[in-house]
Order: structure tokens, then sequence, then C-alpha cells
């Protein structure tokens, strides 16, 4: 945590008034200049079990990975794709102790839920892909739940923290759809009673699908119906 606050004191020195990434004069009270919150959109039509913008079977609505793979949950919705200057962000957020970012994030996914008019209302409850404790103590925090949470109190959907991972695990940025799949099988258990739940999964970044596929399949194993994944960026298929 001291770490954590010296970052910020130190963000707030060097660039008092100047964008976190692109170093343009801003308002204060502001990081991110105008430009540098210009996502790319992840805009339909929209595989209808990843969520990715992208040329689909018109009888399936299927891209070519969801034609092959099996995923547990439901389908993922993400509002934009993990490019730059999205990407550096995630990675400040994720890996830099930058957790303040998760008000701008959040309020993203807010807009996009909001745009679409996905009904929220009809899920029992939020939870978020977790992070195993070691990794925890690393990071300090747990990016996905932070955004949860306020996804949380701002829809007024109970927030619980539903999953615990059972190993430790390196880095999945490098590693094929393959390994990634192998490394995280049956990482995940349930600690809350979630039978016949609806459950809204948040992640931050939906690359192969394999981690919050294995989370939904946790959850289906204890009794969970509909499980509908929500991340902020999507990658496209290669």
């Amino acid at each position: 945590m001291i770490l954590k606050e010296l970052t910020k004191g130190l963000i707030g020195l060097v660039l008092p008034n100047n964008c976190l990434l692109c170093e343009k004069k801003i308002n204060s009270g502001e990081v991110i200049c105008e430009q540098c919150q210009n996502f790319e959109r992840n805009l339909p039509p929209f595989c209808r079990k990843c969520g990715i913008s992208i040329s689909v079977d018109s009888k399936t609505r299927l891209c070519s990975r969801c034609r092959s793979k099996n995923f547990y949950f439901t389908r993922n919705l993400s509002p934009f794709l993990y490019k730059e200057p999205l990407a550096s962000l995630i990675h400040l957020f994720k890996y830099q102790g930058f957790d303040f970012l998760a008000d701008i994030f959040s309020q993203k996914l807010i807009e996009f839920i909001e745009e679409l008019s996905i009904p929220v209302k009809n899920y029992d409850l939020l939870t978020s892909v977790p992070l195993h404790r070691r990794k925890l103590r690393e990071r300090e925090f747990n990016q996905s739940r932070l955004i949860a949470e306020k996804l949380s109190k701002y829809f007024l959907i109970p927030y619980k923290d539903t999953l615990k991972a059972k190993r430790y695990l390196k880095s999945q940025v490098n590693k094929s759809a393959k390994d990634r799949t192998l490394d995280i099988r049956d990482n995940f258990y349930i600690i809350e009673e979630i039978k016949e739940k609806n459950i809204i999964l948040i992640d931050d970044v939906f690359t192969t699908g394999s981690t919050l596929s294995e989370c939904a399949k946790a959850l289906k194993n204890k009794g969970a119906k509909e499980i509908l994944t929500i991340t902020l960026a999507i990658r496209k298929l290669n």
C-alpha cells in the first residue's frame, strides 16, 4: 500500500496537469486526455458467444474461434478492442498500481451497458475473475474486482467474491491458446452459495476466453444458471 501511495504522489508531482499517456495539458483533476480515452470500439455484428466484432456465419452467428471451442459462459460482451491507447492503460492498471483507472474503466462499461440496454437487472449477483493470493500480494489489488464493485454499486446488483484460484500461474500474455487452456484448467473453486443464480462475471480483457470459461465451469458445476461475462476489451482473432 505504501508503494501504491508513493506512485500516486509521484504522478501528481511529475504530471500535475498532464495526460498520463501523451503528457498533453489537461484540466486539473483529470488524468487522461479525451484523445487517449478514444478507445477503438468493438462494433457489431458480434459473435453471439465471445462477442468479437467480426464477420460471422449467417446460420450460427459464431466466429471461427467459437465454432471450434466450447465455452461454459452464456455469452461475452466487450465494448472495446484491445489496442492502443487502451492496452497501455490496462497495463498501468494491472501491473503499475494505478488503481484509480478503475473509475474511468467502470464508467466506460456503464455507458456501454446502458447504450446496448443490456438487461443486467435480470442477474442476481456480480463477481470477478479471482487472483491467486500470491498474485494478489504482488499487485495489491484485483483489477477485475475493482471494476465489478463499481458496477455493483451503480446498478445495485450485489457483488460477491464467489471464486478462488487454486494455483499461482505466471503471466499468460505470451502463451498460446492451447497452453493457456491447459494452465488454467480446473484452477477455480466456489466459496459462495450460487445455486440457481444468474451471474455476471467481470474481467479486464478477453484473450482466448479460457480463464472466463474455467470460471464459468466452476460456477455451473455448483448450480449457477446463466453466466454473462463482461470485459473492458477483447483481443481480435489472429
